[in-house]
């Protein structure tokens, strides 16, 4: 399926027609006296521009979270972070559920902050056939560098065979494995702090990921894993 996207800065009023916006994080964490508010602004957005919108990372209920609505601004699902960065273990408690939201335009993984660096989320997310994953990242400036985005999202995307939009407060950039990128880099869209609206079809990496899944399902390992498991 075809989905036009769009990174962009929270609240920026669409330039360009898409089904789904992606909002970059702001200089710090919505605090949770503000979460609802935060929410509310994000439902009227995507009820305004008819887009499907993923949020930036905010608190509530004591998790960090990350959000999906729907163009009639229907909150289609939440994902809370099941890892944390040791800055907030402190703050905010892990959660214990990889959750995957149906939508008309696929199944959907919101990796929250840290969770990208995580294969067994990634794999999970990915073992319940999740078509592509929305994933968002928090750090100051001074943190910030390519590898963690070549090291994080582009490593999970290539070993997962599965697309990746991402976001941090500095960047944005489409992911997938490179072999469906004509100079082999895995990036449809480069970081860039730039808004950007790009294409892609999810389904082109579905033949990759079902040949790795059943793969994996068959293999004498994860049998193995299973055998000691019953024991």
């Amino acid at each position: 399926m075809k989905i036009n996207v769009c990174f962009t800065d929270p609240f920026t009023p669409l330039k360009d027609a898409c089904q789904l916006v992606v909002f970059k994080n702001g200089e710090a964490v919505v605090p949770e006296e503000l979460s609802q508010l935060f929410l509310s602004s994000c439902q009227r957005y995507a009820q305004k521009y008819q887009v499907y919108l993923a949020t930036g990372l905010y608190r509530d209920g004591g998790y960090l979270c990350m959000a999906l609505f729907a163009p009639d601004g229907e909150l289609l699902g939440v994902q809370r972070a099941t890892h944390l960065n040791l800055s907030m273990l402190e703050e905010v408690s892990s959660y214990d559920s990889v959750d995957i939201i149906p939508t008309p335009i696929g199944k959907v993984f919101l990796a929250v902050d840290v969770d990208i660096y995580h294969p067994e989320v990634l794999r999970l997310a990915v073992f319940q056939e999740c078509d592509f994953i929305i994933s968002s990242q928090m750090f100051p400036m001074v943190d910030f560098n390519e590898d963690r985005i070549f090291f994080g999202a582009r490593s999970a995307a290539v070993a997962n065979r599965v697309f990746i939009l991402h976001t941090t407060p500095f960047s944005s950039a489409l992911i997938c494995p490179p072999e469906l990128t004509s100079d082999g880099s895995g990036f449809l869209a480069y970081p860039s702090g730039r808004e950007q609206t790009v294409e892609f079809d999810w389904e082109d990496a579905a033949i990759l990921r079902r040949v790795l899944l059943d793969n994996l399902l068959g293999s004498n390992c994860l049998s193995h894993y299973r055998n000691i498991l019953e024991k």
